[in-house]
Order: structure tokens, then sequence, then C-alpha cells
């Protein structure tokens, strides 16, 4: 007894389609798109960090550590690392003020704004960030990375 298997209904890759006109070519690879970025060449041209951009960074990083605003409100404004150090002076300042117990203050302002260049892609910007009648300074490194300035290191004086 043998059994009949069914054959397939259309052209198979040894039996190409003679009424197909086209031609069938093997696929090839496509180089990748290079896009123009200024991580790695070209960073002179970068333009430093705006004052007013500074000084914003600096109020909202004094906000996170005093508790007002959360880390992710500064989003892709800085980097994992950052974070992180945000995170543990957040912990130390609450500590801080439970033991001391300080009222929290609500109120601050940029002041004055430094900025620096000492190498390519990279900035060195501080700010001193009035709160009622104290001043702190906050101190950051940004380096350009993915197209915008992101802050690398953080300090709060």
């Amino acid at each position: 007894m043998s059994i009949a298997l069914p054959t397939p209904a259309g052209p198979g890759p040894e039996d190409p389609n003679p009424s197909d006109p086209s031609p069938r070519t093997p696929l090839s690879a496509v180089p990748p798109v290079t896009v123009p970025d200024h991580d790695a060449d070209g960073c002179d041209e970068v333009l430093d960090p705006r004052p007013d951009q500074v000084q914003a960074m600096a109020v909202l990083i004094f906000e996170v550590i005093e508790g007002l605003r959360g880390i992710t409100q500064l989003g892709t404004a800085i980097t994992l690392g950052a974070a992180r150090q945000l995170t543990a002076m957040r912990a130390a300042r609450q500590e801080q003020r439970t033991v001391l117990r300080e009222p929290a203050r609500h109120v601050s302002r940029a002041g004055h704004v430094r900025v620096d260049r000492p190498s390519a892609g990279v900035a060195e910007a501080a700010s001193v960030v009035y709160v009622g009648e104290r001043a702190r300074a906050v101190a950051m490194r940004l380096e350009w990375l993915h197209l915008r300035w992101r802050a690398t290191q953080i300090a709060v004086l």
C-alpha cells in the first residue's frame, strides 16, 4: 500500500514561476546609518550650558534633596549615578531634619552662576541657591551626552 503525499499548490523554491518577469536577487546587508553625534568628535562646537538652565537645575536639585520634589522630575537631565547621589543626599538630609526637628523650607531661588569648560564636552557649573536668609552652593559636572547636557556628578554645600 502506498500513500500519496499532496503536492504544493504554489511554486516552490526549486520551481520558480516562469511568468514572473523580475529575477529574484538575494538579500544583502545594508550599511548602518550614521547620525552625526557630538559625543565623540566635534565637542568643541557644543555651546556652554545656558545660565538659566544651570539655575533651574540647581533649584530642582536642591528641592529634591529637601524632599519637596521627586527625583523623577529631573528626568533625563541627570544620569543614573547622579540620581543615586541625590537619593543618598536626600536620605541624609531627611535624617538630619528629623534629628534636629527643623521645619521644611519651601521657597528657594537661584543666584549667581559660574560655568567652566575644563575639556571638550564637559562643563563644571555652580550656582548659589537662596532659601530665606541662608545660601547654599550647588555644584554640578555636566557632560554632553546624547545631544544634551546631563549632570553626572552633584555636590551641595
